[in-house]
């Protein structure tokens, strides 16, 4: 069996594999967003056990966002497992957007208040009666 003859890969070729790698990078961070939001505890009695999770990266600095959660019930172990998966979203967040040049308006988005509603951990919004989970 003879092997293959090696070819200079194309432009088109180099195009599809670069094409193929962002989407398996775009891939990896929705899933990974999936689970981490899938996994977010919400319920608590009181708010001291609500935190937020500064989820997502801004390209002039900061978090996209900030998720609430509950720490209520949360061993130290799944704390730190949720915290761990935020930090390679973010770190897989800001690697596409720098790799693909992506800007932002670079305001600042402003820590947000956390509150409890019906029992879960929720923030409190800048629009009265509309909260943000």
């Amino acid at each position: 069996m003879s092997e293959p003859d090696w070819q200079e890969p194309t432009e088109q070729t180099q195009a599809a594999r670069t094409e193929s790698g962002e989407q398996d990078l775009d891939q990896q961070r929705e899933d990974l967003a999936r689970e981490i939001r899938d996994q977010l505890p919400l319920e608590a009695n009181s708010v001291e056990h609500c935190a937020l999770l500064a989820f997502g990266h801004k390209p002039c600095g900061g978090p996209q966002q900030y998720l609430p959660y509950s720490t209520q019930g949360m061993t130290e172990d799944e704390h730190n497992e949720l915290l761990l998966k935020t930090r390679r979203y973010n770190s897989l967040d800001r690697q596409i957007k720098e790799d693909r040049g992506i800007v932002s308006d670079c305001a600042i988005v402003p820590e947000p208040e956390l509150i409890l509603q019906e029992g879960q951990c929720a923030v409190k919004s800048e629009r009265p009666g509309f909260e943000i989970y």
